[in-house]
């Protein structure tokens, strides 16, 4: 999750919250506190589903104190003098934190589909290039161009041949053979500069050189959608070599 997203969820959600709470005022004396407080739980699936969880929970919170200033007496203060008023209002702020955190976890899975959906395109547009007998200088080009993508590289080269290279290898586990590894959000980000090779049944035929840009995090399921794409290539050729 970026940053600017979390604060663009918790800014959205809290001033729809707002907006909504200002509609209401002028309808309060023919408007339950209960359906004020269902409104306003609105705002915070908004936020959750823009900025993911936090955003949820920053704008529970500023619904509650939306209830609490504009629907329980002494109304324009923060200050509660019934009990069921409280009561109320942690009600709120309860359904309105579970609200969200059900929309923010539906958010995540959303988007881990699409993702899962991307590797599985980038995999299939090299396979079919393979499939159609596509000349292998274009099949490593393709293979270069989806690498680049799906791991956002800054550049991808390719280098042939059996040897190599003095950059880390990634693994067919996945794993980079660095002393340090940094942990962003959503995986681990790749060394400046790592290799892939491109393997075949009867060993390597190619080195993918993978060129990372800063602070982007890489999930292990790309990775693996990765080597699979390079391992491909290496079969690419082989087959090709004893045909």
């Amino acid at each position: 999750m970026e940053p600017d997203e979390r604060l663009i969820g918790g800014v959205v959600g809290a001033v729809l919250a707002l907006a909504i709470a200002m509609v209401m005022v002028p309808l309060r004396a023919d408007v339950s506190s209960a359906v004020a407080a269902l409104l306003l739980v609105v705002p915070v699936v908004v936020g959750a589903v823009v900025g993911g969880l936090a955003s949820g929970a920053t704008t529970a919170v500023v619904s509650t104190l939306c209830f609490d200033f504009f629907f329980t007496a002494p109304f324009g203060s923060l200050h509660m003098s019934s009990a069921d008023d409280v009561e109320s209002a942690c009600v709120l702020f309860l359904v309105a934190l579970l609200v969200g955190t059900t929309s923010a976890r539906a958010r995540r899975s959303h988007r881990r589909a699409d993702l899962r959906q991307g590797e599985l395109t980038a995999v299939y547009r090299v396979a079919s290039s393979i499939v159609e007998h596509a000349p292998l200088e274009e099949v490593v080009r393709s293979a270069s161009v989806e690498l680049r993508t799906l791991l956002d590289l800054e550049r991808c080269e390719y280098l042939a041949g059996e040897g190599s290279s003095a950059l880390p290898e990634i693994s067919s586990s996945g794993r980079v053979a660095v002393q340090y590894h940094r942990f962003l959000d959503g995986g681990f980000q790749l060394p400046p500069g790592s290799q892939l090779p491109a393997r075949g049944p009867a060993g390597v035929h190619g080195r993918f050189l993978l060129y990372a840009k800063d602070d982007v995090a890489v999930s292990i399921e790309r990775k693996r959608a990765a080597i699979v794409i390079a391992d491909l290539v290496g079969s690419a050729i082989e087959a090709r070599r004893e045909g």
